[in-house]
């Protein structure tokens, strides 16, 4: 790996949403060859919680940073952990020359609009992949998450107040109002910059998905090298159905949203308002 030295630019972030394959783009795009990443998957750095982000990485990692038998993985994690005191420096350090870099970093879909002005400032010309899954069932596969795997918990346990009571938290709601978020960053960087997906893609045909994000960036996409990675299923969600209740909750909270989808992109954004309407029927 090249050394990374101040002044490398990322070439590409993506900004989310989360619960859209952000893991298994990861996992991908880890193995191309021409293709950079952090080896703990985001940075984060214009994150307002990238301190307490950083800590946790370093409870998890710390061992990769002492132990690990790439030299160049562990000399990374210490850069990472190394400073407390960090600035925009330091985090382009993080990034080497001579290959296309990014970060996968879904947490900014719901950055404020000063904070993706300071990213606009740092890199301007940087490519910005924004995908996008049905806000219903985004929110839905969320709260699977929060409120059922992460605490190994069964989805009978937990009652329709709790799952309604987290489908409606300022935070997630920030994260399935997509055209929200688009504006914000579309005020910094003009859509010639973005590359616009949806979910819906990966499910149907994942190598296609993936040629997709390869050449926006820059890249061939390369089989050889991401192998059987291309066709599995990281971070699966738990297929046992919400309760009725707490899925039309769902899709009452996010039917505008999901009109203003349908009449900005068409496509699978339609099918998505289809849906809404029939489980509101």
């Amino acid at each position: 790996m090249p050394e990374a030295t101040p002044g490398s630019v990322p070439d590409f972030l993506y900004i989310g949403a989360p619960r859209t394959g952000s893991t298994w783009l990861y996992l991908n795009l880890q193995r191309h060859p021409d293709v950079w990443i952090p080896p703990c998957k985001s940075i984060i750095y214009f994150h307002p919680r990238f301190q307490r982000y950083r800590l946790k990485k370093l409870k998890r990692f710390w061992k990769e940073a002492l132990v690990s038998g790439d030299r160049d993985t562990r000399a990374w994690y210490r850069s990472f952990f190394a400073k407390l005191f960090v600035d925009e420096r330091w985090y382009l350090s993080l990034f080497p020359q001579g290959r296309i870099t990014g970060e996968i970093a879904e947490a900014y879909c719901s950055l404020e609009r000063y904070r993706v002005q300071r990213i606009h400032r740092v890199m301007p010309n940087v490519k910005v992949i924004f995908a996008l899954r049905n806000p219903v069932e985004r929110a839905l596969s969320q709260a699977k998450l929060g409120l059922v795997i992460r605490k190994n918990r069964r989805i009978d346990d937990v009652s329709e107040d709790e799952f309604v009571a987290y489908i409606d938290r300022p935070g997630s709601q920030a994260r399935s109002r997509y055209s929200h978020t688009l504006d914000i960053w579309n005020a910094f960087f003009p859509m010639e910059q973005f590359l616009i997906l949806f979910y819906d893609d990966l499910v149907r045909n994942p190598e296609s998905y993936l040629s997709n994000i390869c050449r926006f960036i820059g890249v061939q996409l390369k089989t050889d090298y991401i192998g059987e990675m291309m066709n599995a299923r990281v971070n699966k969600s738990i297929d046992k159905s919400l309760p009725p209740a707490v899925v039309k909750h769902a899709a009452r909270t996010y039917r505008a949203e999901v009109e203003e989808l349908a009449a900005r992109f068409g496509g699978f954004a339609r099918q998505w308002q289809h849906e809404v309407e029939e489980i509101l029927a």
